[in-house]
């Protein structure tokens, strides 16, 4: 389905004509760009003789739709480590250059990355605007609230942001701030200024997980069963993760997007609902969370 998508879909004239008739009746919203976490995400997209013609040409992979409007899925074959190697620098323009020169053809009002990406892009200077930063914090903080209403945990109940000085952490810790919560930032960047707050060990608390996949492992030790994890990071916990947490007692849930459908629908964890970073802003956006393990 793939190539013929690409084979289809991607050339100049059909492009066009869609940017024509979504410039007239407006029913294409954004375009999106993911990329696969790991080998076993990847295939779900294409076979591996085709990855090096999708390393840094986005290939036309599906529609989302989400609140009434349709979003365009864009893949690449690249990977994190891809993006955060210094030597990729003029490819992440380039695959940026080609996103957009899309995004204008098919007519539609915004771009969105997946992942690392808008951190990655926001950090290199590529990109200075961020529309996947606010809906992603719209939707965190929705399923914190989520989480609360399920477990029947205080309004005022401490939240701790696991990756607290990243592009996303930075922001979260703003929003629970503003809104009088006592909010802990921990993060691995800088221990000595974000520590873990051992304080609040046996307390009912929520740790909000939006570091990198690695970081949460090396805090599992920290854990307690009154210590919700809200996991927002792509892609969701391992299992030997989940079973460590589980043995310790601590429920784990996991942020699986904005409710929305996607063809074909997202793998795993990620199905039933749309990523965070896709979706477009709107009043009746809602977070869509699973408990995991």
């Amino acid at each position: 389905m793939l190539l013929v998508l690409h084979a289809t879909l991607q050339h100049p004239a059909i492009l066009r004509l869609i940017g024509w008739c979504n410039r007239r009746w407006m029913f294409l919203g954004s375009v999106f760009l993911v990329y696969a976490a790991n080998e076993e995400y990847a295939l779900t997209y294409a076979s591996p003789r085709y990855y090096p013609l999708m390393r840094w040409s986005p290939w036309i992979a599906g529609v989302l739709r989400q609140n009434g409007r349709w979003a365009l899925m864009l893949v690449v074959s690249s990977t994190e480590r891809d993006f955060t190697n210094p030597a990729s620098h003029r490819h992440l323009t380039a695959l940026v250059e080609e996103v957009e020169r899309l995004r204008r053809l098919v007519g539609a009002p915004q771009k969105t990355f997946a992942g690392i990406l808008p951190g990655v892009l926001a950090r290199t200077g590529i990109l200075t605007d961020s529309p996947e930063a606010e809906v992603t914090l719209v939707a965190i903080v929705q399923a914190e609230q989520q989480v609360r209403e399920a477990t029947g945990y205080a309004a005022d109940v401490p939240v701790i942001i696991l990756g607290g000085r990243g592009f996303i952490g930075k922001r979260l810790v703003e929003r629970f701030t503003s809104y009088g919560r006592n909010t802990y930032s921990v993060d691995v960047i800088d221990v000595a200024s974000n520590p873990w707050p051992a304080h609040l060990t046996g307390q009912p608390a929520i740790l909000i997980n939006v570091t990198r996949k690695t970081a949460l492992r090396a805090y599992i030790p920290h854990c307690w069963p009154a210590l919700i994890i809200l996991n927002e990071v792509y892609p969701e916990p391992e299992p030997e993760e989940l079973a460590a947490l589980t043995r310790i007692g601590a429920p784990v849930y996991h942020l699986v997007g904005v409710a929305g459908t996607a063809f074909p629908r997202f793998p795993k964890a990620y199905a039933g609902a749309i990523p965070c970073c896709a979706a477009q802003h709107h009043p009746k956006l809602r977070a869509v969370i699973r408990r995991l393990g």
